[in-house]
Order: structure tokens, then sequence, then C-alpha cells
């Protein structure tokens, strides 16, 4: 599929409802079509173009957000990129796809705060028909479990330009990995509608140098305001996953 087709049709999706201002606009114009006299001629004709003008507002917004794609295709989208992403971190991570003995675990979280090298713009969100959120940022995290290691690749992903920004690679022997948790966190976060303190639930994994992989899956406090529910992030298979693979480790270690 084209990119910028697919661009196109995400940002219809997150395209926000904003119809305060042509209401008003509507009302100002039938108002002055109403209270127009003879002699006031120019005055109704400015309540005509002021109509028109919110009708015509009106109806882009109503037809952009009801000719965007369904929830169900642009799930498939994301999902599709992802794996995509999960393709890519092979190399960027140095490893060969024969060197892995487990199927790569994906974390993919929503990010909806200022983010480096994301527009403003397009820190978004869309509550869909089946009440969960679907957003345009993510940052993606991916495992992958070779013999003797863990490797990670981490992305910022903007999904409406189908671009991963703010790379980075980790790569972690099992026996220096210290723990793989997911743990409730708070902090304040500067959202598109301001600075706010939220409450999220965070993937952790630290190692004994000090060093920790954190991402914050579930940012529960967003979804509650709008009264949506976020979608899995995968986040507990890895943990799980993980914790079992230590724990294998630490057995083959530990036999004479």
């Amino acid at each position: 599929m084209d990119r910028n087709y697919r661009s196109k049709e995400l940002r219809k999706y997150f395209f926000k409802i904003k119809l305060k201002t042509p209401i008003i606009i509507l009302i100002l114009g039938l108002l002055s079509i109403y209270y127009s006299s003879p002699q006031m001629k120019g005055f109704a004709e400015l309540g005509w173009l002021a109509t028109l003008a919110a009708v015509s507002w009106i109806t882009f917004v109503i037809y952009r957000y009801r000719t965007a794609p369904s929830d169900e295709t642009v799930d498939t989208w994301l999902h599709e990129d992802i794996s995509n992403l999960v393709n890519a971190s092979y190399a960027k991570l140095g490893l060969e796809k024969e060197q892995i003995i487990k199927d790569p675990l994906r974390i993919y979280a929503p990010i909806y705060w200022v983010t480096r090298g994301i527009p403003a713009d397009e820190i978004l969100y869309r509550k869909g028909k089946d009440k969960v959120l679907r957003f345009a940022v993510y940052r993606v995290t991916i495992f992958l479990l070779a013999d003797h290691l863990l490797a990670s690749y981490i992305c910022d992903y903007n999904f409406i330009r189908k671009i991963p920004l703010n790379e980075r690679t980790y790569e972690y022997h099992y026996q220096d990995v210290v723990s793989v948790t997911t743990e409730e966190t708070s902090g304040s976060y500067t959202l598109p509608e301001g600075v706010r303190y939220i409450q999220a639930q965070k993937f952790r994994l630290s190692v004994s140098s000090g060093e920790s992989i954190e991402v914050v899956i579930n940012p529960h406090s967003i979804a509650d305001t709008v009264r949506g529910t976020l979608q899995p992030t995968g986040a507990e298979q890895a943990v799980q996953v993980i914790r079992t693979m230590l724990r294998s480790k630490k057995v083959t270690r530990d036999q004479p």
C-alpha cells in the first residue's frame, strides 16, 4: 500500500471532531438572517455567508470522520508495521534468525506525551467503536532471545508516518539480568492538553550494572478520562517468557 495514501487515511482516523466553533458561527449566521431587515441588506448577506460557511465546515468534519478507515483496518496496519519492525530488528542487533531460540517478544505501548522527533499535532488517539483507545505513536520494544544473551531493540514509532525514531539497542547476558517486572508508577507528563500527573503501569528489566530498560505500558489515567480501555501491550507475556528463560539458565548454570 502507498505510504502517502495510508498516512492520509490514518490522519482521517485520528482526526478530532471539533464542532463548537462552526456551530457558534452557524447560530450567529441564522440569528443575523432572522433579525435582519430590508434596511440591513448587507447584514443579512453576511448572515447567509456565515451560515453556508458553517454548514460546509460541519459537513466536511462529519465526512472526514465517517470515511475514516475502520478500527479493524487500523489494527491490521499496526500489527503489520510491528512485524516489519521485528524483521528489521535482527539487522539492528546483528543477529540471524537461526540464533534465536524463542519467538521474538514484542511490547507496543502507547505514547501520548511530548516525545523527541514527534510533531505535537501527531500525538493523537481515538476511541474506537469498541471503546478501545488506539494511538498515533507507540514505543515498540522487541526482545530477541538467543542461547546466551538477551537482545533488545526499542524505538518510538510514528504510526501515521510509518517511521521509527529514537532507536536504541541493548544486549545483556542472562546472568546479568537481575529482574523483569511490571509495576505501578506515576509522574508528570506533558500531554497535548498540558502538563498532567498520570498513573500508569511500567515494564522494567534491570541488570546487575544498574542499567535498566523501562517502558510505560498502560497509562490508566488517560483511558479513565475518556472511559476507554487500552489494548494489550504484550508486556505480561514478555515478563513470563523472560522469567522462564532466566530460571532455565540458572538451573543449567547450577548443574554440576
